[in-house]
């Protein structure tokens, strides 16, 4: 009955003439309309007269979204934020009818606050795998790098992150040439800045005290590593800090050293980086650190969502290393029960193999009939 009333016309006048109390409510009232799919269309026909001319339902929420009211009293104050983050969510919901432009265009001219809504409204709509490529699109990219570059507010270069990892993520069922494509987009030189976005996004791992920011540049990272090319460049200027937030306590920072251990498995999946990866080490703080030391770390220490994937790195890594590290710390029983599951199961296609089920053998202190017995005793294990 709303839809098929003048309420909504009223709605989108009183959003452009009144104070942003007025301007929440409405934006409240459009995201009520919208939460229905079947609805969206429909609601981006509604036009408000103003004198003589007409304003659209997108160019309501985009003025309450991009107010500039200064009110003074507490609950103008408030009314002013709830009018932004009603218009951003409900731009959120008609991204497909030109919520999603609008947005972008906010992003590009908008102040910092303005632009923190419009950014976090993004990365919801970038969750649903059809938007990625569009958002990629829109060349949204180079002002959202801008904001990692030039913002001074942690949550601007939080909420950047954020829209840049998603849009960087495989869609499911999406095909890794087409995820190749947009990933390479996004990393491509912005010639507004004369930069890309890898060097920037590995700067936050360097120097940022914020764990959030942290896990979201490593979630990029994830991504990028997919691409051969890409993976070398952010290895170079970056396997220091990506070894240090892997070496980071989990109970701090959970997702940034999952993300971490995922950006280790991406960059393995290029076998001409193998030996590179095992075989790096390098000084901090007059600590000798290394990709082998810091996955024997999260091995020993992290939950098992992490440690499982920790190690399927050093089976990737089996010839440079990684093959007596899982040895060792079965022999030693050196992590969690559920931790050496995992380190046996990695380890048991190895085992088939005559050559390296000799070297598990002797290490372990085995013959050759006994070993796979061992082995099989902590593939066993109930967790």
């Amino acid at each position: 009955e709303i839809l098929l009333s003048k309420a909504p016309i009223e709605v989108v006048r009183r959003m452009h003439t009144y104070r942003c109390d007025a301007r929440a409510e409405g934006s409240t009232l459009l995201a009520l309309l919208s939460q229905d799919v079947d609805n969206r269309r429909l609601v981006c026909t509604f036009a408000g007269r103003l004198g003589d001319k007409t304003s659209t339902v997108l160019e309501a929420l985009s003025t309450a979204l991009c107010t500039t009211d200064n009110p003074t009293d507490a609950k103008s104050q408030v009314g002013a934020l709830d009018a932004r983050a009603a218009a951003a969510s409900t731009l959120c919901q008609l991204s497909r009818y030109g919520g999603l432009a609008e947005l972008v265009r906010v992003i590009v001219d908008g102040n910092q606050e303005i632009k923190n809504e419009a950014a976090s409204a993004m990365a919801k709509i970038a969750d649903e795998d059809s938007e990625k490529d569009h958002i990629v699109a829109t060349g949204v990219v180079s002002s959202l790098l801008e904001m990692i570059i030039v913002s001074s507010t942690p949550r601007a270069r939080l909420l950047a992150g954020r829209v840049l990892a998603k849009v960087s993520e495989p869609g499911q069922n999406e095909h890794i040439d087409d995820v190749f494509k947009r990933i390479n987009k996004v990393c491509a030189v912005q010639p507004e800045l004369g930069m890309s976005c890898i060097v920037p996004t590995i700067d936050i791992l360097l120097r940022s005290l914020d764990e959030s920011q942290r896990a979201a540049a490593a979630q990029c990272l994830t991504s990028w590593c997919m691409v051969r090319e890409l993976a070398k460049q952010i290895w170079f200027n970056g396997a220091e800090p990506l070894i240090d937030l892997l070496l980071t306590d989990a109970k701090v920072n959970p997702d940034g050293v999952y993300y971490a251990v995922q950006a280790m498995v991406s960059l393995g999946t290029h076998e001409d980086m193998l030996e590179d990866l095992a075989t790096f080490t390098f000084m901090w703080e007059g600590e000798r650190r290394g990709t082998m030391m810091a996955v024997r770390k999260v091995l020993k220490h992290a939950p098992r969502d992490i440690t499982c994937e920790a190690a399927g790195i050093f089976y990737t890594l089996w010839e440079f290393g990684g093959l007596e590290a899982l040895t060792d710390i079965l022999v030693k029983e050196d992590a969690e029960r559920a931790t050496l599951k995992y380190c046996a199961q990695s380890l048991q296609p190895l085992c088939s193999k005559p050559v390296t089920r000799k070297r598990i053998a002797d290490q372990a202190g085995y013959d050759l009939d006994g070993v796979g017995v061992w082995l099989s005793n902590f593939i066993m294990i109930d967790v």
